[in-house]
């Protein structure tokens, strides 16, 4: 009992637990057919875990159709979904100052853009037959894999140090 509340469980058929996993409560009935979570003000409910759930409470929303469809967002942070998991993924900031965004399409292409260019945390990388040829930018210089791992070559201007190395 925690607080006075009896709680109790036999898997797979039912019950409760808490402070389990890191969450704050987890009940379900026969396991995985319907799961209810609970994080702070954060409630998940799942049928056929992992398969179908929508968690929501607080600034965090979620849904998905595993492997078919899912979003995500926090509130005033971030949004993302994908499409034919792990085929087509899509995010973009909701941050103003923090502006950014990412694609990927497994294994053709993919980018992730953030920070503007010439601030501090600025970041773009592009690939293309992940994981064999990518290109980095950051604020201090680049890196890229051309293909990867046989060339690989980076320049950071502090000092103008250029470093290559080739297998």
């Amino acid at each position: 009992a925690e607080n006075g509340r009896k709680y109790g469980a036999v898997l797979p058929f039912g019950g409760g637990i808490r402070d389990v996993i890191g969450l704050d409560e987890m009940r379900w009935v026969l396991m995985p057919v319907f799961i209810r979570t609970r994080k702070g003000p954060v409630i998940g409910r799942h049928i056929l875990f992992p398969i179908f759930a929508r968690i929501d409470g607080g600034p965090l929303n979620k849904m998905r159709a595993f492997p078919l469809w899912g979003r995500a967002e926090r509130a005033g942070m971030w949004s993302s979904s994908f499409i034919l998991w792990p085929f087509f993924h899509s995010g973009r900031s909701l941050n103003p100052e923090q502006p950014g965004r990412a694609m990927f399409i497994f294994p053709l292409y993919g980018f992730i853009h953030h920070g503007a260019p010439g601030a501090p945390n600025y970041l773009e990388r592009h690939t293309a037959l992940w994981p064999f040829f990518s290109v980095v930018r950051t604020a201090d210089g680049y890196t890229r894999q051309l293909p990867w791992p046989f060339f690989q070559q980076s320049r950071q201007t502090a000092g103008d140090t250029v470093r290559s190395s080739f297998v």
